[in-house]
């Protein structure tokens, strides 16, 4: 287990066997692609599997998109389900737009 210090807000990189589990995407995408860089040089190999979000303020998931981006899937409360999928939604929606 990683404790990855940021200059306000931080995250944990959890290593399992075949792994990684982050906990938290803080503040916005240019934070959370420096965890996922830091957390894959921590444990070189081993893919990001899961970020664990603890709620939606943006201080806690403000990287979401950057991650699932990555290719990772997000654990949350069932009530930040539908917050979540609007948010992922919309951002794959300007995707689409902008390769069309």
């Amino acid at each position: 287990m990683w404790f990855l210090a940021g200059g306000s807000h931080n995250s944990v990189a959890i290593e399992q066997r075949e792994h990684l589990v982050l906990v938290e995407a803080p503040l916005d995408e240019a934070r959370t692609q420096a965890v996922i860089e830091q957390a894959k040089a921590l444990a070189p190999g081993k893919p990001i599997r899961f970020v664990v979000n603890s709620h939606a303020h943006f201080d806690h998931s403000g990287g979401v998109r950057a991650a699932v981006a990555e290719g990772v899937s997000i654990v949350t409360q069932a009530a930040n389900v539908a917050y979540f999928e609007g948010v992922l939604a919309q951002a794959s929606r300007r995707c689409r737009m902008r390769t069309t």
